[in-house]
């Protein structure tokens, strides 16, 4: 909850900013938005318990727990990881390859959203590329990226934290192979990557136009303006 509420006043911020609202516009939308902060987490946890509620009745549990690790993936992270475990089990029983690799990935998110670089690696380490469709594949790419952007952050230092955040750029560049040039994906992290190399007047055009499409996600808003108001503030 915390954490939704610090991202729904980023939000208002980056609108602020960039758009000069009224002081009393902006505390009605800051009402607003802690509402529907409180609701979105609300609904969340309904599909949560309907998930478990019919899991029993799946056919396949390997989506099922894949559908409760999505909802519990930015929520939670020690049941993230729980169900991350049980995907990777599951497609252990199952002999299926493509599967196995996809759960260490969703495993590594939640290893590296807590700051365990080494199991990060660890568990990469053991994905085959080959295993992985293109979805997939660019997910795996903007989680590396992603490793090495906080490596350097992490490092702070003039040998490795370069080194590292050329590696994220490389990573993302990969990705941006793989994305729709019109998704959500392809703007943020183009935006990230222009926020990484300093280019701070053209990563913010990224952010703008994610911030101002009205069919982002609340989650899509929510990590588009905190990314454009750490930008800000630079």
């Amino acid at each position: 909850m915390k954490l939704n509420v610090l991202l729904v006043i980023m939000v208002l911020f980056f609108y602020e900013a960039s758009s000069q609202q009224s002081t009393n516009t902006l505390l009605n939308n800051l009402n607003e938005t802690i509402h529907a902060s409180a609701k979105y987490d609300l609904d969340k946890i309904k599909r949560i318990e309907k998930l478990k509620e019919t899991l029993h009745l799946r056919q396949d549990p390997f989506e099922s727990y894949l559908k409760l690790y999505e909802e519990y993936s930015i929520f939670n992270y020690d049941s993230a990881y729980n169900y991350a475990k049980k995907m990777e089990d599951v497609a252990v029983q199952q002999n299926n390859p493509s599967r196995i690799a996809y759960s260490k990935i969703k495993l590594s998110f939640i290893l590296l959203s807590s700051g365990m670089f080494k199991e990060v690696f660890d568990a990469v380490n053991k994905i085959s590329l080959n295993d992985l469709d293109s979805v997939q594949r660019a997910e795996y790419y903007t989680m590396m990226a992603r490793c090495y952007y906080d490596l350097a952050d992490y490092d702070k230092d003039r040998v490795y934290a370069p080194s590292y955040n050329q590696q994220g750029h490389d990573y993302v560049d990969s990705s941006l192979l793989l994305f729709p040039d019109t998704s959500f994906s392809y703007i943020y992290y183009s935006g990230l990557k222009n926020v990484r190399s300093r280019n701070y007047e053209k990563a913010l055009l990224y952010f703008e136009k994610l911030i101002h499409n009205s069919s982002l996600t609340y989650h899509q808003v929510a990590l588009a303006a905190s990314t454009a108001c750490g930008l800000m503030a630079r």
